[in-house]
């Protein structure tokens, strides 16, 4: 793979599919389930959310996009509209999950992947990519390749859905808890699990997804499931990888036992020499 050269750039969402909420109850009916503040986004803002069972467990991770109403945003009285970037093989399944929850809320619940455009815009990292729903790429914005895109993202150190994370997956191991989840909202679904283990457990879960750095010079790209061991003890294995032009060594993702999942620990990833860096998120 050639370096990264771009400073800027684009890319399709093939990846994720898109809900529709609408109705005068979308705000405070998907501020019941989800992890994160929709009630605080203004319009036009957007957040990361999960959507988990009550045991804690992850049914999907989203992007949550407010687009109205235009004006008394704080206790809306007119219809809003939510727009929620999920993983596309989870849509349809999702919109029908969500519409069965509704009652005698004014909530409207639709699939609207088929017939919505979607786009990521590099910002000045990963981690600041702005998403775009039928809105056409910047002009003079060149379009990134899948592989430039994923090298991205694991030396960001994003966490990706269906590779990095399942439906069995706690999101604190994932790194989601700046990011995804609110600590001061009203209940969510799932939050028992996770006050249980900040406040009780001190954040500890069983195991960390982290960074990984083979060393300089490294070219082997280890598939999804190699394990990763220290002092001769399988600690964890690798969720995704890839090589690092930029770096010049091969990156990785992958869970890492909590007693190990230490940044600067020296571990090894199959037969390779590597040096765990910093939690993934």
């Amino acid at each position: 793979m050639e370096p990264y050269q771009h400073t800027s750039g684009w890319w399709r969402r093939t990846d994720r599919g898109r809900l529709r909420l609408t109705g005068r109850d979308a705000v405070p009916f998907l501020q019941a389930l989800v992890s994160n503040d929709v009630d605080a986004l203004p319009v036009g803002g957007t957040c990361d959310a999960v959507y988990l069972t009550p045991q804690g467990r992850m049914i999907t991770d989203m992007r949550i996009l407010r687009r109205g109403p235009a004006s008394n945003v704080q206790r809306p009285t007119s219809s809003e509209e939510l727009v929620v970037s999920v993983p596309a093989e989870l849509a349809g399944s999702l919109a029908a999950r969500l519409d069965s929850l509704v009652f005698s809320e004014d909530v409207q619940v639709a699939d609207i992947s088929a017939a919505t455009s979607h786009i990521s815009v590099l910002g000045e990292s990963m981690r600041d990519a702005r998403d775009l729903i039928d809105e056409p790429p910047p002009p003079g914005v060149p379009e990134l390749s899948a592989s430039e895109i994923e090298q991205l993202r694991i030396e960001a150190g994003l966490a990706k859905w269906g590779v990095d994370m399942n439906e069995e997956t706690i999101p604190l191991e994932a790194g989601l808890l700046e990011r995804a989840i609110s600590q001061t909202k009203g209940c969510y679904v799932g939050q028992e699990v996770i006050i249980r283990v900040l406040h009780r457990g001190g954040g500890r879960v069983a195991r960390r997804l982290m960074k990984i750095a083979c060393d300089i010079g490294s070219t082997v790209v280890p598939s999804a499931g190699t394990e990763i061991s220290k002092d001769d003890i399988v600690s964890g294995h690798v969720t995704s990888a890839v090589f690092s032009a930029r770096e010049h060594r091969v990156l990785a993702l992958g869970y890492v036992k909590r007693d190990h999942a230490e940044p600067g620990t020296a571990v090894r990833v199959g037969d390779q020499p590597a040096t765990l860096g910093e939690p993934a998120s």
